[in-house]
């Protein structure tokens, strides 16, 4: 259950799968992120590094269900070449502070050239290992 005080403020370890660029399989990523509650709100955002990407967290945490958005710039030199996305999330929390779901965001598939949605998984963890 989520504690309503700043019990979340802090060091956070981000993990999200996402369909490959080439829509064969999925990649995994992690950010290190840092957090900060004010009631029931936790922000996230990820410490800068040497690629040049940056991701922020926005979520509502309502007893055990953690809600939001979420937003990405990508690394200039990686395989999304700097490219803007975001979009929501669902997690759940478990006893230990780690939160598990699913995201959603737009991206265009590379085949058809048209926008869809695509989904993932999400983990938040206080701790380094997925």
């Amino acid at each position: 259950m989520a504690e309503q005080n700043d019990t979340l403020s802090g060091t956070w370890y981000c993990w999200l799968t996402y369909p490959s660029k080439d829509d064969q399989g999925e990649d995994k990523t992690k950010n290190v992120m840092e957090g900060y509650q004010r009631a029931n709100q936790l922000v996230l955002q990820s410490k800068a590094n040497e690629e040049g990407s940056y991701t922020f967290v926005r979520l509502t945490l309502d007893d055990d269900i953690a809600t939001g958005i979420w937003y990405e710039s990508t690394s200039p030199d990686g395989t999304f070449e700097g490219a803007l996305y975001s979009g929501s999330g669902q997690l759940v929390m478990g006893e230990d502070q780690t939160m598990e779901g699913m995201w959603a965001g737009a991206g265009v598939d590379r085949e058809s050239g048209k926008k869809r949605i695509y989904t993932g998984g999400w983990k938040l963890s206080r701790s380094d290992e997925a």
